[in-house]
C-alpha cells in the first residue's frame, strides 16, 4: 500500500483511504465501498512488552501444552458422562 493512502495516528492506529471504486475498492456499485486489510507487523514503532501485545517468546508452547490438556480432560470427562448414561439404562461396559 503506497504511503498517500494511509496516515499514522499512533502507535495503534492507521487511518487507511480507500476511494469509491478506487483500485482498493472491492465493490463496484457507485456510492459503496468495500475493502480488505490485513496489517502483517507492526512496524511503526511503540512496540512495548508489558502492555500486553507481544508474544514473549515461549509462551506459544505453553498455549498448545494448555489446550492439548483441556482436551483430554474433556474426553475423559465425556467418557465418564457415557459410562454413567449406560449404566442408567441397564446396559454394561467393560
Amino acid at each position: 500500500m503506497d504511503k498517500s493512502e494511509w496516515t499514522r495516528v499512533n502507535d495503534h492506529t492507521l487511518e487507511v483511504t480507500v476511494q469509491d471504486n478506487g483500485p482498493r475498492d472491492l465493490d463496484e456499485a457507485s456510492g459503496q465501498i468495500r475493502t480488505g486489510i490485513a496489517p502483517t507487523a507492526n512496524t511503526l514503532g511503540g512496540y512495548d512488552e508489558s502492555s500486553g501485545n507481544a508474544s514473549g517468546g515461549g509462551g506459544g508452547s505453553a498455549g498448545t501444552l494448555l489446550l492439548m490438556l483441556l482436551a483430554l480432560l474433556a474426553l475423559a470427562g465425556a467418557q465418564r458422562r457415557g459410562r454413567a448414561l449406560a449404566r442408567g439404562r441397564g446396559a454394561s461396559i467393560k
